[in-house]
């Protein structure tokens, strides 16, 4: 089995279901969405025909540390501009794992951002314009 040396990539998806608040004054916005990740863990993987043809499975997976309650690992993202961290705001859910080791970790919730809001020189017919950066919280890289 070949690790990298980088560590695991894991690919993100926010896919926003409503712009809830955006608060031009305070520098904020509340937004509902769906984060989802996927990745592939080598040491979730089996072979189907040693186990009754089945091909996928569900793990719950809960990214809060102290909860002891997740049957797997799950990448430690963060939004760095948060006003408060998504373990709060988004629901721990069941991941799905293939058995290559791919898995599908899909959370519904609010993402609640400060925003260095640009594009305010028209109030109120301003397009504003918020970035949210998303990374590693307690491992970088």
């Amino acid at each position: 089995m070949a690790y990298s040396a980088a560590g695991t990539d894991v690919e993100l998806q926010v896919r926003f279901f409503k712009v809830e608040t955006v608060d031009a004054a305070h520098g904020s916005m509340r937004l509902k969405v769906w984060l989802r990740m996927y990745w592939n863990d080598e040491r979730l993987s089996w072979d189907p025909a040693q186990y009754g043809g089945v091909t996928y499975t569900h793990f719950w997976g809960d990214p809060t540390v102290t909860s002891g309650n997740s049957e797997l690992w799950i990448p430690d993202i963060q939004p760095y501009n948060a006003l408060s961290g998504i373990v709060h705001t988004l629901e721990p859910a069941m991941a799905t794992v293939q058995n290559t080791g791919a898995v599908f970790y899909s959370r519904p919730g609010a993402l609640d951002v400060m925003c260095k809001f640009s594009g305010l020189v028209a109030f109120p017919y301003d397009k504003l314009k918020c970035t949210i950066e998303f990374g590693g919280w307690s491992w970088g890289g």
